[in-house]
């Protein structure tokens, strides 16, 4: 077996039947050309090479000055000793095979990764090692490959470590199991804290529920999760994110197994640019295609995966194809056999760029390296290539290019201006408007560091320029900002920044740009004397004042507050201001402000504050947050501790003056109820007595009118309430004793039917106004259980409904209806000689209200509906 390039293994005969099958001798000849671009030889045993081939055109190492251990001239020094070490193992341990990837130096002197596999020859009847065949194989290409795309590539475990994104995993059910540090330092919580579903925590409160739900439907339906939420950093800070994820299943059952999934912060479009990049170059990588044709007749020999995955025929459908399956009718070399042809001929093909054919028909471009299998007679018995696609490539150095072109771009539009210094001969390369940055005449830029250098303010010279130096390496990083000097003696401020890059050549050079940043630096300056201004400003305020970070870490107080506290500034930042507040007081005032870190909203309590003296202090705390213009998020907050300690002492007195009046009251309304009683019992007994009986009867109905009223304030009594009647629950226990006290014989006649409002709420009516109400449905009612049905009547239903006022002023509505004999024609309730009628009209009259007089809904019988304005309760 051997590695191809694209890590897989190429099945090769054993070594017994290619020496038969090509006239004996070692198998290594027939081995060295069957695969394009490797370099091949033999060793003993004991590891020393006794035989090479390709040596020269692949390496420029002569095949003889491999022999022995002379191979490892030709390997980097930093690998050499890692391949005389794993050679050593092989050899010495008695190993299955030796397996490396190495440096090797190419005929041009440059530097190119092969991937070495030794694989050991046994005797067939003692097993023991007989000799070593090696192959070092070009992985070059696959190598700048794995480099390019590391990051989407790597190990899982290193991409979850190494990436700047969160990544999680969660299990089957949905559960948490494991978040990369990243996350963890993200959210500022112990791994612990975001197993199971505590990374819900981590989440803005608004998106919470919303993430649970999608992650949820995604664990049950096994589909890709995928949505946006806004994560909350350590610091507070709200940023949004993609998260995804997808399901890792078992291979046997086809059952998601776990969870894998990132979440990107996308606040940053240069971020998401960069994993648009990094997921463009994954989609478009693909693996290298190796292919023999025989040197008779050019029929396919063999093929690998990569070749099915490339140009979409199976092996079955590929092996003993003719050698132009694949070639199109116009191809661009001009020559359908070209390839064949020239390595054939023995001549070097290395990365031929031309187009192939797939399966479909699609027009592939490829590059070919090929090399002729030559037999140990020297008999050449096929041709060994790879293709390689060169889709992902073209693709990447056109999005090079144009991330290149928007680079510029985007530097000139945000003002700034790029360079390129060479770091050991100082020679600079800008773009335009660098020297008027500098404020140096096109005539003075003469291309070299030093005439810009020239230009910075002395006093910042030489901090610039050993800033600078790190850079000088390959790897390193400049960063400063400084002065400028044109030749008017006017001071510009610039920030230089760059990175040291190694060259093709190894030379470093160091890109950077720079950018004006004089007004932000007079923004500073006139930022930093407001804020000495505002300071100023607030000391001289009596108010406690107070501000914090946007996670509430506290940083400021004014004078007034060490004042009033007495505390040290030193014993104050951040939580030092708990232990000023009253024991009593602290749990409340910590759960109030932490909530309003979490949701923004004002800060406002009262508390007891620790005055210098010892005593405390009723204060009245309050806070607003201060938003960023431009993305909304909080900057600050900004807080007051007004000294209300007075106006606690007036409030609380005032409340046990309150207090002391609602007792008064409730003694008046007892009172006021026994009284009214005896009235009723005064009436009841000098009624008894009347030899008249209209006297008599005139005697009860005074007596049930004063009756009512001493219900109403037994009920204020009874329910505590001084000033307002509950009217719904009176009027419904009213109702029912007044057919109670008018006869059981009526009762059995007569069915009385009490409608509370729809929405059974209740109804609380000043007493001024409560007592008329219930005395009109008093007379109302009485009325119409006496006289609706008169003796010899089937009888019927008396119906009183209480329906509460709607929206602006509309009426309480009472309504008392009956289907019994009716009123008169042309009735008048003014003109009525009966008493009940002109107290009903009278207390109408009190109350402001109308009174509708009409037929019953049934059409028979009478109905009254009193309608009182502006009831709203």
């Amino acid at each position: 077996m051997m590695n191809t390039d694209d890590g897989r293994h190429l099945a090769l005969p054993p070594a017994a039947e290619v020496r038969e099958r090509n006239g004996g001798g070692p198998g290594w000849r027939a081995l060295a050309g069957t695969v394009a671009a490797a370099i091949v030889w033999t060793a003993r045993a004991d590891g020393s090479v006794v035989a090479a081939t390709g040596w020269e055109a692949a390496t420029g190492l002569p095949d003889a000055g491999v022999l022995g251990r002379g191979w490892l001239a030709a390997v980097h020094p930093e690998d050499r000793g890692r391949a005389e070490a794993a050679w050593a193992a092989a050899v010495d341990g008695d190993a299955a095979a030796c397996d490396l990837e190495l440096r090797f130096r190419d005929a041009g002197g440059l530097w190119r990764w092969r991937h070495l596999r030794g694989t050991p020859v046994r005797d067939p009847t003692t097993g023991a090692v007989r000799e070593w065949v090696v192959v070092a194989q070009d992985v070059e290409g696959r190598m700048r490959a794995e480099a390019a795309l590391a990051a989407g590539e790597a190990a899982w475990r290193a991409l979850v470590e190494a990436t700047p994104g969160l990544v999680f995993v969660a299990d089957a059910e949905g559960a948490n199991v494991f978040t990369n540090r990243r996350f963890q330092d993200y959210a500022g919580l112990p791994p612990e804290a975001l197993l199971g579903d505590g990374w819900l925590a981590t989440l803005h409160p608004e998106d919470r529920a919303r993430a649970a739900e999608i992650w949820g439907a995604s664990v049950r339906t096994g589909e890709p999760y995928e949505a946006e939420y806004r994560f909350l950093r350590a610091d507070g800070e709200a940023r949004w994110h993609v998260v995804r994820g997808a399901p890792e299943r078992d291979a046997a059952t086809g059952r998601v197994a776990r969870w894998v999934g990132t979440c990107t912060d996308v606040d940053d479009s240069r971020r998401a640019d960069e994993a648009n990049a990094r997921l463009a170059a994954i989609v478009a990588s693909t693996s290298d295609a190796i292919i023999s044709f025989d040197a008779a007749d050019g029929r396919i020999l063999t093929w690998n995966r990569g070749a099915e995955a490339l140009f979409g025929y199976t092996a079955a459908e590929a092996v003993g194809g003719p050698a132009g399956l694949l070639v199109p009718a116009d191809p661009p070399d001009g020559e359908p056999t070209g390839v064949f042809r020239l390595a054939m001929e023995g001549r070097r093909v290395h990365e031929h760029e031309t187009v192939r054919v797939a399966k479909d028909g699609e027009r592939i471009p490829v590059s070919v390296s090929a090399a002729r299998m030559v037999a140990p007679d020297g008999r050449v018995f096929g041709v060994s290539a790879i293709f390689r696609d060169l889709r992902p490539r073209r693709t990447a150095e056109a999005a090079a290019r144009a991330a290149e072109a928007r680079a510029r771009l985007a530097l000139r539009a945000g003002g700034l201006a790029s360079w390129e210094v060479e770091a050991d001969t100082g020679r600079i390369l800008t773009d335009e408007g660098l020297a008027e940055m500098f404020g140096l005449p096109a005539a003075e830029a003469d291309g070299t560091l030093a005439s810009f250098v020239a230009r910075i303010h002395p006093e910042d010279r030489g901090r610039v320029m050993a800033e600078f130096k790190p850079a000088a390496m390959a790897g390193g990083v400049y960063r400063a900002e400084f002065r400028v000097l044109d030749g008017n003696g006017e001071e510009r401020w610039l920030l230089g920044a760059g990175e040291g890059v190694p060259g093709p050549d190894g030379r470093v050079r160091v890109v950077g740009y720079n950018a004006d940043i004089t007004a932000a630096k007079r923004a500073e300056a006139a930022l930093a004397r407001s804020e000495a201004a505002l300071r100023t400003a607030l000391d001289a305020i009596p108010q406690m004042v107070w501000s914090t970070r946007p996670d509430g870490f506290h940083d400021y107080y004014n004078r007034r507050w060490y004042e009033f506290t007495g505390a040290p500034p030193a014993l104050t930042e951040g939580e030092g201001w708990n232990p000023q507040f009253h024991p009593d007081d602290r749990d409340l005032a910590w759960e109030r402000w932490r909530s309003s870190l979490e949701t923004g909203k004002p800060y406002e309590i009262e508390y007891r504050l620790r005055a210098a003296d010892g005593s405390y202090r009723w204060v009245l705390g309050r806070a607003l947050p201060v938003h960023d213009p431009q993305t909304g998020r909080i900057v600050r907050w900004y807080g007051t501790c007004t000294e209300i300690d007075e106006l606690v002492a007036a409030r609380t007195a005032l409340a046990e003056a309150l207090e002391v009046k609602e007792a008064l009251l409730h003694e008046v309304n007892h009172r006021v109820k026994n009284s009214l009683q005896l009235v009723s019992s005064l009436l009841t007994l000098q009624a008894s007595r009347a030899p008249d009986p209209g006297l008599r009867a005139a005697l009860g109905d005074a007596r049930a009118r004063i009756g009512v009223v001493a219900r109403l304030h037994q009920r204020l009594y009874q329910a505590g309430m001084h000033g307002r009647v509950e009217l719904v629950g009176f009027l419904g226990e009213f109702c029912a004793d007044t057919a109670a006290a008018l006869g059981a014989d009526r009762g059995e006649r007569v069915r009385l039917v009490f409608e509370p409002p729809a929405e059974g709420r209740e109804l609380l009516l000043p007493i001024d106004r409560a007592v008329p109400l219930v005395l009109v449905v008093s007379e109302l009612l009485t009325n119409a259980l006496k006289y609706a049905f008169p003796p010899g009547h089937a009888g019927g239903t008396v119906r009183v409904a209480l329906q509460p006022p709607g929206a602006g002023d509309a009426a309480l509505a009472v309504l008392v209806e009956d289907d019994g004999v009716g009123l008169p024609d042309g009735f008048d309730p003014v003109a009525a000689g009966s008493v009940g009628m002109r107290v009903v009209s009278t207390l109408a009259r009190q109350l402001g209200a109308e009174l509708r007089i009409g037929k019953g809904v049934s059409g028979a019988g009478a109905a009254f509906e009193l309608r009182v304005p502006g009831s709203r309760t």
